[in-house]
């Protein structure tokens, strides 16, 4: 019975130990998968941290490289502003030393032409006139020689005005008109400077000096060769009603411009391109002609008036 104790015990501390050395296996393996476990979430943190390092290069990259195109671009595109800006400066100067050509070419056989046309008037007048009114006229001009030479052709009114009264003045309007027509800088509005030359060069101001307005009953009388589509601008419907105005319509029973022929001509220019008469399709280089040719008339009237003005005060 004893041996039987004995054995019984030596069995029990037996599976004792085999529980022990089973429990021990199983801490050590699950211990090696534990640390299997963390190495791979370890590999995995490392991957996906070089993924996203390589991600930011390749972002800073790409950025880099854009930031480089744009800044060619934006080169490119300076050096193309530049190049156009050049050319259309260029341009600019060749149509206006044309302008100035034609303008001197015109110049010199209109005034040809008016100096007949002068010449003719001013023997009509002399031929119809009382002899004691030309021998007065000629004491008053040539006091020294209206015996023995005749006296020049007679000018239009507002020319004998302004000779008379202001020989060598140039008003506030003439002096505006002619830095106009001088000013050269486009202020990033090229086409509206070259119409603003075209409009002073080739119809508002006296060739060959350009410093002075014309008389308001030439600038009238011509007023239709520079609604468009004359320098450029394209045309408009509109402008094709005008009927231009002829020197006789404006000319008085001497031949001369009539101050209320000019007074209803004028009148007659301003109903035609006051703004609210205008279509209302206009493109802007038609409306800022419309306006030009608007200012630039009402100042030579403003003119014409100030300087009867100054002469009636004087008689």
């Amino acid at each position: 019975e004893q041996e039987a104790i004995a054995e019984q015990k030596r069995r029990e501390a037996e599976e004792a130990r085999r529980r022990a050395v089973e429990e021990e296996a199983r801490r050590r393996a699950a211990a090696e998968e534990e640390a299997r476990r963390r190495a791979v979430e370890e590999e995995h943190r490392r991957r996906l941290a070089a993924e996203e390092q390589l991600r930011r290069q390749q972002e800073a990259q790409a950025r880099y490289q854009q930031q480089q195109a744009a800044w060619l671009r934006q080169q490119q595109e300076e050096e193309q502003r530049r190049r156009a800006a050049e050319q259309q400066a260029a341009e600019q100067r060749r149509r206006h030393e044309e302008a100035m050509r034609k303008q001197q070419q015109w110049a010199g056989s209109t005034s040809q032409q008016h100096h007949q046309q002068q010449q003719q008037q001013w023997t009509h007048q002399r031929n119809h006139s009382h002899p004691q009114q030309q021998n007065n006229w000629q004491r008053q001009h040539y006091p020294q020689q209206h015996q023995n030479a005749a006296p020049p052709p007679p000018q239009n009114h507002y020319q004998q005005q302004q000779q008379q009264q202001h020989p060598h003045h140039h008003s506030a309007a003439d002096e505006k008109y002619a830095a106009m027509a001088n000013q050269t800088g486009d202020d990033g509005q090229a086409v509206i400077t070259r119409i603003k030359h075209d409009i002073l060069i080739q119809w508002a101001l006296q060739p060959p000096q350009l410093q002075m307005l014309r008389p308001i009953d030439a600038l009238i009388t011509t007023i239709h060769k520079v609604f468009p589509p004359a320098l450029g601008v394209s045309g408009h419907d509109y402008f094709t009603k005008w009927k231009p105005i002829s020197a006789a319509d404006i000319a008085g029973a001497s031949g001369l411009p009539e101050e209320e022929k000019l007074k209803k001509s004028v009148r007659k220019i301003r109903f035609f391109l006051h703004p609210d008469k205008l279509p209302h399709d206009l493109n802007e280089e038609q409306k800022f002609m419309t306006k030009m040719l608007w200012d630039v008339t009402s100042d030579a009237w403003e003119e014409f008036q100030k300087h009867k003005a100054d002469l009636d005060w004087v008689k």
